[in-house]
């Protein structure tokens, strides 16, 4: 773990407030800067950026814990630099952070912010969001906090009118569209943020973002952690496959700081973030909430780690300053997306998954597939793949389908659907291992008449159950009989059968069945 460098309140006022930082909006009719004045203004605004951020503004008493929130960000200090660009989203599918992205635009440009797609409900592995409208969702930058609690931040909203591109195919990533200009912005001193190439393994960055995850609504403002860029991974969450993400050690990266744009000492940013083991559940590894790194040796959960994604691909995206697909954007094509799906996220070994596709193949696609083990195969490798017309490809309205056999022990595989240009990629897992029996839980309520009892789900481990109850004293789990199918209701045991035993099988995604587990109600 890198260590971090604290800065000393005269040093952040000395830092703060440069004339034109790196990322300002051009407006039209400006003049190019001199090469070496612009570069000074990048080592003004850089300082300023990492110069201002100090531990002890952090509200939580363990500062060396990973989940600590880190230290907040005041307006007196982060006014003028690239922080102004950062912002809390309002409205959206859940609680992000967002950026304001330099277009290098006009300043009467609509202005474009950066989050990640699965803020705006981007969750399906298969599709791509574009030109979606949005109502009552804003973007506020200014989220500093005050120096004291009786002055109010001096927040700029921008209304979010349109999800102009949004995906969790292969990244995390949505564009979106706010109601303001540029120019409007940058009047209310909301400075644009240059998008630039990622940084090498050991370099220090500056993660800001703003999390909720555990803080009162009063303290929910800007805040920035310090730390260095660790390896470059592929990185699996609840079937979700993204590519070339790096790595970090930053603390305090909680629930809120999904969309946290990611600093060079320059001012610019060089990733973003997109999801963190920090604070992660006991679950299993490669759940929602607990990502994995993948190599060719498997998988594996590395704690207290967050996962960025690169952004400075944006910059080819807005020719003149309007979002446009094609050429040299590489962002995915929504029309020519194939929208295959497997029949199961999780099955048995040697079981065999269909991959289908309702409907029509795309207009212009010949659709082909690639197999192979997850951290072997890559679908952007134009080798391996086999023709569509061998396959088979459906007639218009009949749909698609083809078949993948899982190994016989427990692993992942993955399967390219479309091309090696732009493929849909499924993750499916072989898992043949039981559900651990220590893991199951039932809660118990006391009614009137008896006690209420339920067993506790844990997906993907604990999905289902099967369960029967009889006499404490002679109740035998491994030999009884009666075992039923949970029916996803509470069942209630009359005071006059207490107390009871109840057996209880848990069955994961998979299929697979626990050994029973007794627990006793009383």
């Amino acid at each position: 773990m890198a260590q971090r460098k604290n800065s000393s309140p005269d040093d952040a006022g000395s830092a703060a407030g440069p004339d034109k930082p790196a990322g300002v909006v051009k407006k039209p009719g400006r003049g190019k800067r001199p090469i070496w004045l612009a570069a000074l203004a990048a080592v003004i605004t850089g300082l300023a950026v990492f110069g201002i951020y100090t531990r002890e503004n952090s509200a939580s008493p363990d500062l060396d814990s990973p989940t600590s929130p880190a230290g907040l960000f005041q307006a007196a200090q982060a006014a003028g630099t690239s922080l102004t660009g950062v912002g809390r989203t309002i409205g959206l599918s859940e609680p992000c952070t967002a950026w304001l992205l330099d277009v290098d635009g006009p300043a009467a440009s609509p202005a474009y912010a950066i989050t990640n797609g699965r803020c705006v409900g981007a969750t399906d592995r298969a599709g791509v969001v574009s030109d979606q409208a949005v109502g009552n969702a804003v973007v506020e930058f200014n989220a500093f906090a005050a120096l004291t609690s009786a002055v109010l931040p001096d927040l700029v909203q921008a209304p979010v009118s349109e999800v102009v591109w949004a995906s969790t195919r292969g990244t995390d990533l949505a564009v979106l569209r706010l109601a303001s200009t540029y120019g409007e912005l940058a009047d209310q001193g909301v400075r644009a943020i240059e998008a630039v190439p990622t940084l090498d393994q050991g370099a220090e960055i500056l993660i800001a973002g703003v999390p909720v995850e555990d803080i009162a609504a009063s303290e929910q403002f800007l805040r920035g952690s310090r730390c260095t860029v660790g390896e470059t991974t592929d990185v699996l969450e609840d079937g979700w496959f993204w590519r070339d993400e790096q790595a970090s050690d930053c603390h305090g990266i909680l629930d809120g700081s999904g969309g946290s744009p990611v600093f060079n000492p320059a001012g610019n940013a060089v990733a973003m973030v997109n999801t963190s083991t920090i604070g992660a559940q006991d679950r299993a590894a490669c759940s929602d909430g607990r990502p994995c790194e993948v190599t060719d040796g498997g998988v594996a959960v590395k704690p207290d780690t967050s996962y960025m994604v690169a952004v400075d691909a944006l910059a080819q995206c807005f020719p003149e300053g309007e979002f446009t697909l094609g050429g040299a954007c590489t962002l995915e094509d929504p029309s020519m997306v194939v929208p295959a799906v497997a029949s199961a996220q999780v099955a048995k070994p040697g079981t065999t998954v269909e991959v289908r596709m309702d409907g029509p193949v795309p207009d212009g696609v010949d659709v082909q597939v690639k197999e192979g083990p997850l951290g072997e195969t890559d679908c952007l490798d134009p080798e391996g793949w086999a023709d569509g017309t061998d396959i088979g490809r459906g007639s218009a309205g009949a749909g698609w389908g083809y078949s993948v056999t899982l190994p016989a022990e427990d692993g992942y595989t993955l399967v390219c659907v479309g091309g090696p240009g732009q493929s849909t990629q499924i993750v499916i897992q072989a898992d043949g291992t039981a559900p651990d029996p220590a893991t199951i839980e039932l809660t118990q309520t006391k009614v009137d008449g008896g006690v209420q009892v339920r067993p506790v789900a844990a997906p993907p481990e604990l999905v289902d159950f099967r369960w029967v109850r009889g006499p404490a004293g002679s109740m035998e789990c491994a030999v009884a009989e009666g075992y039923v199918q949970y029916a996803g209701t509470a069942a209630t045991i009359p005071v006059s059968d207490l107390p009871s035993a109840v057996c209880v099988i848990g069955i994961d995604e998979a299929g697979n069945e626990s050994p029973p587990v007794r627990i006793e109600v009383s």
